[in-house]
C-alpha cells in the first residue's frame, strides 16, 4: 500500500484557542447525570425549582446541551 493515505482521527476537543464548544444536541436525563456528575433526583429537583434549562417532551426530559453548558458556566463563581 505505497499511495495509502494516513488519516490520524483525534478526540480531542481542544484547539489552539482553547476547549471546543460541545455540539449542539439533544441530551436525555442519563446523559445530563454523566456529564454533570449530578444524580437524577437532583436534577428532578432543579426542573422542578425551574432552576435548570428543560424540554419536557412528552413524559420525558430533554435537556439542549448548548443551554446545559450556558447554564454550567452561569453557576461558576469567581473569585474577588
Amino acid at each position: 500500500m505505497s499511495g495509502a493515505i494516513s488519516i490520524e482521527a483525534t478526540t480531542s476537543r481542544e484547539t489552539r484557542f482553547g476547549p471546543a464548544p460541545l455540539p449542539d444536541r439533544w441530551i436525555d436525563l442519563e446523559e445530563l447525570c454523566e456529564l454533570t456528575k449530578l444524580k437524577p433526583k437532583s436534577v428532578y429537583d432543579l426542573t422542578y425549582r425551574r432552576q435548570i434549562p428543560y424540554t419536557k417532551i412528552g413524559q420525558r426530559l430533554r435537556f439542549r446541551l448548548s443551554k446545559i453548558e450556558h447554564w454550567l458556566e452561569q453557576q461558576s463563581i469567581d473569585p474577588e
